[in-house]
């Protein structure tokens, strides 16, 4: 799939495995883009008592 400009689009995706589910616990995934692969996600914490901090955690999904 290609996205050209700041268009955006939602991917639905089912993985399988040969393996059981307790073998599988972490599933990582990367973006190509003009400006490289990306590997990291967002995250960000927001409370009253401290600064907004963003951060950008290595990107992969848990089981």
């Amino acid at each position: 799939m290609t996205l050209e400009g700041n268009a955006s689009e939602k991917i639905h995706f089912q993985l399988t495995s040969l393996g059981s589910a307790e073998q599988i616990q972490r599933v990582g995934f990367e973006i190509e883009s003009s400006y490289g692969i990306h590997q990291r996600g967002l995250k960000s914490l927001s409370y009253p008592h401290i600064e907004d901090v963003v951060y950008h955690p290595k990107a992969f999904l848990r089981f």
